[in-house]
């Protein structure tokens, strides 16, 4: 990180907490600017009806108040659930410009995400955030086309037999 220029506020903390996410998760659904949270949730639901395990960085985290949470327990939250799951799920207000420049929720998933999917919802497209772990390459072609939640979370339920095979 220190080669791009990205200061130590992305890097881990010490912290104690013993909070684990539950069991095996396939994907990890971030909407951190909240926009998205009916998406998110409407993603998730459909998800567990082909199978999958998803898991919901909003409401899975089980915080205290987010406002009030300190920031390395929020990190270290994020990794715990980042690395029980296959794959990362941004929804396009990823590129939204916000407020607070002091730390980006999304771009620290990124860096710690194993695999990372860019989905926009009203195009219907699907692409893959080419990473190494810590590291973003750059974004890939289409993965895959979808016309609604239903089709994205099939679509998601191969890509999650792919990731394990």
């Amino acid at each position: 990180m220190r080669d791009w220029g990205i200061p130590d506020r992305y890097s881990l903390e010490p912290v104690e907490d013993t909070w684990e996410p539950c069991g095996d998760l396939d994907f990890f659904i971030s909407y951190r600017h909240g926009k998205f949270a009916q998406h998110a949730r409407e993603l998730a639901a459909a998800l567990r009806t082909e199978g999958c395990h998803p898991f919901l960085d909003q409401e899975m985290l089980e915080l205290p108040d987010e406002e009030q949470a300190p920031t390395a327990l929020v990190k270290s939250r994020l990794v715990k659930a980042l690395h029980r799951c296959h794959a990362l799920v941004f929804f396009e207000s990823y590129l939204d410009v916000g407020a607070t420049r002091v730390f980006n929720w999304q771009f620290f998933e990124l860096l710690h995400a194993r695999e990372a999917l860019f989905v926009k919802l009203d195009s219907g497209v699907a692409r893959k955030w080419i990473i190494t772990p810590g590291k973003r390459i750059g974004m890939s072609d289409t993965l895959f086309l979808f016309d609604g939640i239903e089709q994205l979370a099939k679509a998601l339920a191969v890509r999650r037999t792919e990731l394990r095979a």
